[in-house]
């Protein structure tokens, strides 16, 4: 679970100071800020990191993938399996995979 606490803003006609408690403390004397693109909040680290932007990214492909989803389970025309016939597909699969694995662990002789 992500550590939380408050922090004092102290400011000033040169801008804002945040005095962090003691357990967040950086070990640098610089930090990169950034602001989350979902949330809005600001986010304070020792590295420069592009996660928001890979978080972004993924985000960006979830929703367009949910969105063709849902616009495919909308369509008159699509067709649909069975969950019985999901289920039958599946153990085929589940049986040519585990035949595969079982003759690659195989010993030789």
């Amino acid at each position: 679970m992500a550590q939380s606490g408050k922090a004092l803003v102290v400011t000033s006609d040169e801008g804002q100071a945040v005095r962090i408690p003691v357990e967040f403390r950086f070990a640098t004397e610089e930090v990169f800020v950034r602001r989350d693109p979902v949330s809005g909040g600001l986010i304070l680290s020792e590295s420069q990191d592009d996660s928001g932007a890979a978080f972004a990214a993924y985000d960006a492909w979830f929703r367009r993938e949910v969105e063709m989803a849902v616009a495919e389970a909308d369509d008159p025309a699509a067709e649909w399996d069975s969950q019985d016939e999901v289920k039958r597909q599946s153990a085929v699969k589940r049986a040519a995979w585990l035949g595969a694995a079982a003759e690659v662990e195989k010993p030789a002789v």
